[in-house]
């Protein structure tokens, strides 16, 4: 039977499993290598910050995400934006806090212990508990250890250890159980471990709690003599036991037959810079607060595998707690300020406490190591040794001058320096590249897969290309002897030269035979094509097509035009933002990483027309990138000045995104008095708000505290404005003078990471002022009716005065128009009385006329003795008889009824008289004839009636 086919089978397979398990060796190194990580990002709150004194004992969050801080002035709340102090002035200091199942606040004090209780206007109120222990007039020792195991709370005092159980109703029906001490058998610390409650009671052990027991736990006495500060959960069954003492540390774990000594790393630390306490993140996760340097962390080994300290972020080397909310931030109190460490965070930096030193200009990774270029030389990673607990960076000998750029192609290293172009093999050993008419400062190059570009200060671009496994140096380009700072061969054949800052030079090169190029073109790009002037600019190609970056946005080069296009940069919500940009590097998945003076570290999607800027994976105020390197397993780095390296792991896995709520934290009405702090039982109903409300603001936060979450807000008020505001990182917002009305101030929040937060709100009503209210127009009703009828009833007062006045003034009018005609008729009676008299004198002087110039005459004749007896006889008879006449005249007029004035002749009017008859007297009798003229003497006129 042939056997050599089974043998030469199972060699192949050997070899086959060989080459993986070398594969997978080089892959799992390169994770190892790629994955190295330098310092988390460390932000630190000082006593000016958090308005407390600096001292903090502990730190906790509650289910909103806001953070609580045990500090020596007293509770103090943070919720990413603003700090708060709950006021218990009487109950300074608060030294531990836990937190319940049902997320209830359980806080101990230096003399007392209890709960924190809501309040809807003021937020977090502490409720004592303390009056339910039998002794609650002793004083406490400080309450320093507060444990929860579901929702209930044990808290440890060194005489006493009390155990609160909530009721159904709360604080109504729970109950308080304490525990006292024996002769000298202490409470020192206590833990819950695998759903058990473990106390540790100096000169008795380790116990536990077993109904209202305290119980002696397995083996537990063993450790009756020593004092620990922390016991933990250690592996699957067993427990970390980790004390203090004067001649140094003594950790233990527990096994089968008792507990036995812990000699690892973590112990060595321990005894050379003392601890204060430890305690279990995860799994393989644990931290110890020294006393003199800082935090160190170590794993499920006992290893040390990093540490944390002052001189690594941290506020103080004497750290008393840390504790680890939901996004993986770990926050650390200390004797002075609090800190809080982004460990989760996919962002970590390197400087020079790891050894890089210089402003860092460029990168590049050649055979797996990152090599990185400063103006102080060549600098390369490496990980970290047995004694380190992180990378270093070592200077590659030979390189210790100003670097321009560091690049690998075909299993070279090519290093520009001041001195020139320089490459590094396999070996370590540098080697210049010499040239027959090539030498110089080398401050930009390019190297594809065949061909390299370098751009020198005074010598123009020098042209290599690779061939039969080496680079031969062809020759310099000609007419290009400026000053180049960028290369980039971009597409169709083209060669961009970014020029001493001035512009951009586009060369069309063509190449011979022997590879030697040859300028075809040589066109200048400014202003007078579509670019800034003068400007620093960055060209890359994406997609096919090139693109510019530069301190004033982003550009594209249109083809057909020969022209630069500017192109808007917007941010998800079309916000226009800041479009300084530095160092622009395709990652080809559609985006750009780049830098910009507010936004270190961004990322962009390009389209034809419009840059869509996503949110800032950093945000670092004051820090400029120089350079952006996207590694081969996509890290991003970031060079900056001041020998500062960031990297941004996006493949790294974060800790889940906790589903925190946008909280309005504040709103304060006339800008000084708070309406409400923080707790979201007030904002479900409207409050009501006096009408002569001058303003009210709203300060608002996002309890979301890593580096890169970047939160920003939109916010509106339903009732003034529907639509949301544009995306913005301001925390507050005010309302002057609103007018009265019902509203609903909603703000809602986003990260960099995660999904949208829930939205806020808080209802409020601005009443109307008294005279705005409807009882007021009721009024104004009633006062308009009453004034519209007092009005008319005016009116018809003022009509009927102005009738009686007309009416007075037309009776006055009347009387003095009847005196008048009175007065008329009367002196036209007069008139008539005397034109009648006169008249009348008239007729009555006719009347006598007549008889008296009988007499007259009669007398006349009778007087000249010139008439006879008997003519005087008859003369007599006629004056008798003229004297009768005038008598009956006489009669006549006595006796008058009536006189009118009648119609006479040719328009004449004459007066007749109707008389009373007074007498039957008549004249019978004719007159004579007068007597004739004698002797010249006229005769008396003749009697006429």
């Amino acid at each position: 039977m042939d056997r050599t086919k089974p043998a030469g089978h199972a060699l192949c397979r050997l070899m086959i499993l060989l080459c993986l398990l070398c594969a997978i060796s080089s892959a799992r190194a390169g994770e190892k290598t790629h994955g190295m990580r330098g310092l988390p990002y460390v932000e630190t709150y000082f006593p000016a910050q958090t308005g407390g004194w600096g001292q903090c004992f502990d730190a906790l969050q509650d289910n909103r995400g806001v953070l609580l801080l045990a500090d020596l002035h007293g509770l103090l709340t943070y919720d990413g934006e603003n700090w708060n102090r709950i006021d218990h002035t009487d109950k300074i200091p608060p030294l531990s806090l836990a937190k319940g199942s049902s997320g209830t606040i359980y806080v101990g004090y230096s003399d007392d212990f209890g709960l924190l209780r809501t309040n809807e206007q003021r937020g977090y109120r502490f409720h004592s508990l303390k009056h339910l222990a039998d002794d609650d007039r002793e004083a406490l020792d400080g309450v320093w250890t507060t444990i929860t195991h579901g929702d209930t709370a044990y808290f440890v005092e060194n005489e006493r250890l009390f155990r609160w159980k909530p009721g159904p109703n709360g604080l109504e029906d729970g109950t308080l159980h304490t525990w006292k001490h024996g002769e000298n058998n202490w409470f020192v610390v206590a833990n819950v471990i695998r759903d058990t409650v473990f106390v540790f009671r100096y000169g008795l052990g380790l116990m536990h709690v077993e109904g209202d027991s305290l119980v002696s736990s397995p083996l537990g006495k063993d450790l009756a003599g020593i004092s620990p500060h922390s016991i933990l959960e250690w592996g699957d069954n067993s427990i970390l036991v980790a004390t203090w003492g004067v001649e140094g540390e003594l950790w233990y774990t527990r096994t089968e037959t008792g507990f036995e000594p812990f000699s690892r790393e973590i112990v060595s630390f321990s005894n050379t810079y003392g601890s204060s306490y430890a305690q279990q993140l995860n799994d393989s996760v644990y931290t110890l607060c020294s006393e003199k340097n800082g935090v160190a962390f170590f794993d499920d080994t006992g290893a040390v595998t990093h540490v944390m300290n002052k001189e690594r972020g941290l506020s103080d080397n004497g750290p008393l707690s840390v504790y680890e909310d939901e996004s993986g931030s770990l926050w650390v109190t200390s004797n002075y300020g609090l800190s809080r460490i982004d460990q989760g965070a996919p962002l970590s930096y390197f400087d020079e406490r790891m050894g890089l030193r210089g402003n860092v200009i460029k990168l590049s990774r050649h055979n797996g190591r990152l090599y990185v270029a400063t103006d102080q030389g060549l600098y390369l990673l490496k990980e970290r040794g047995r004694s380190e607990d992180l990378p270093r960076f070592t200077q590659v000998g030979g390189v210790n001058v100003w670097t321009w750029c560091v690049a690998s192609a075909h299993g070279e290293l090519f290093i520009s320096t001041y001195y020139g172009l320089f490459e590094l093999a396999d070996s370590p050993t540098l080697a210049k590249v010499r040239t027959k008419d090539y030498s110089g400062e080398c401050i930009a190059f390019s190297i594809d897969s065949t061909r390299m570009y370098i751009g020198t200060v005074y010598n123009g671009i020098q042209y290599f290309e690779y061939r039969g496994n080496r680079w031969d140096y062809i020759g310099q380009l000609s007419d290009v002897g400026e000053h180049i700072t960028a290369i980039h061969p971009g597409p169709h054949g083209n060669l961009w030269l970014n020029v001493e800052t001035r512009y951009l030079r586009r060369l069309l090169l063509n190449y011979d035979t022997d590879g030697v190029p040859e300028i075809r073109e040589n066109e200048v790009y400014d202003s007078t094509r579509g670019l800034p002037t003068p400007d620093t600019f960055f060209p890359f190609t994406m997609d096919g097509e090139l693109y510019v970056g530069s301190m004033v946005g982003f550009y594209r080069y249109d083809v057909a035009s020969d022209r630069f296009h500017r192109l808007p940069s917007v941010a998800a919500d079309g916000d226009t933002v800041v479009h300084d940009v530095t160092s622009p590097v395709a990652d080809g998945k559609g985006g750009v990483w780049f830098g910009a003076s507010s936004m270190p570290l961004v990322r962009a999607e390009i389209r034809r027309d419009t840059v869509r800027l996503d949110v800032p994976v950093s945000h670092e105020p004051g820090l400029v990138l120089e350079t952006v390197f996207i590694d081969e397993d996509g890290t991003i780095w970031g060079g900056s000045g001041g020998s500062r390296l960031m990297q941004y792991s996006p493949y790294r896995h974060d800790p889940p995104t906790p589903n925190y709520p946008t909280l309005v934290s504040e709103v304060s009405i006339n800008e000084d008095s708070v309406l409400f702090e923080g707790l979201p039982s007030i904002s479900q109903r409207s409050v009501s708000l006096r009408p002569d409300l001058q303003s009210i603001s709203f300060r608002y936060a996002l309890p979301y505290y890593r580096a890169d979450a970047y939160p920003e807000y939109q916010y509106r008020v339903r009732g003034l404005q529907d639509d949301w505001s544009g995306w913005t990182r301001q925390t507050a917002r005010s309302l002057v003078r609103p007018p009265a009305g019902r509203y609903t101030f909603e703000v809602r929040s986003r990260t960099r990471i995660g999904q949208p937060a829930e939205a806020a709100s808080f209802q409020f009503e601005i009443r109307p002022a008294w005279y705005n209210t409807a009882w007021a127009y009721m009024v104004y009703l009633l006062l308009l009716g009453g004034l519209v009828w007092l009005i008319v009833r005016f009116n018809l007062r003022k009509a009927v005065q102005r009738e009686q006045q007309l009416q007075r003034l037309l009776d006055r009018r009347a009387e003095e128009a009847i005196r008048q005609y009175d007065k008329a008729r009367r002196s036209r009676i007069e008139a008539e009385r005397l034109r009648t008299a006169s008249q009348l004198a008239a007729t009555i002087a006719h009347e006598f006329n007549n008889p008296l110039s009988i007499i007259a005459g009669a007398c006349d004749l009778l007087s000249s003795k010139q008439v006879d007896e008997e003519h005087q006889k008859k003369w007599i008879d006629k004056v008798r008889h003229q004297v009768k006449r005038m008598s009956q005249l006489v009669d006549k007029l006595l006796g008058i009824e009536e006189i009118r004035e009648i119609d006479y002749a040719a328009g004449k009017k004459i007066i007749d008289i109707h008389m009373q008859q007074r007498s039957a007297e008549t004249d019978t009798g004719t007159n004579p004839a007068p007597p004739s003229e004698s002797n010249g003497r006229k005769a008396p006129p003749e009697e006429t009636d």
